[in-house]
């Protein structure tokens, strides 16, 4: 026997037959609109994207470098001989590339990936 309260009445399976009956009454497809974000919608060929790269991986190269590993070592919980390895690896070393010996070209992906560390 299953003791149930008297004061609230059983109703049975509600939940599924709540959601039973508005399944595919409410969309929200197309409802909503995407402003501000660089993304291939309103940036179809990265030229925006590009930009923004290049402005900010000056921003961090002309920053206090060890402010910068600083920052992300405590953001991160990672070490900061690491950190300061990731960042050199990334802002400063130089490689023999396809296009020659020189610096990795700004990335926006990497970009907003360093903007979420800090």
């Amino acid at each position: 026997m299953i003791d149930r309260s008297t004061t609230v009445p059983h109703v049975g399976n509600w939940r599924d037959k709540f959601f039973k009956e508005r399944e595919g009454k409410y969309q929200v497809e197309g409802c909503f609109i995407e402003s501000g974000a660089l993304n291939n919608k309103s940036d179809e060929y990265g030229i925006k994207r590009n930009r923004h790269a290049q402005i900010y991986y000056n921003s961090v190269r002309n920053r206090d470098k060890q402010i910068e590993i600083s920052k992300i070592a405590k953001n991160t919980n990672i070490n900061k001989d690491l950190i300061q390895r990731v960042y050199e690896h990334i802002f400063e070393n130089k490689y023999l590339l396809e296009s020659g010996f020189k610096q990795f070209d700004p990335d926006f992906y990497m970009a907003q990936s360093w903007q979420r560390l800090r």
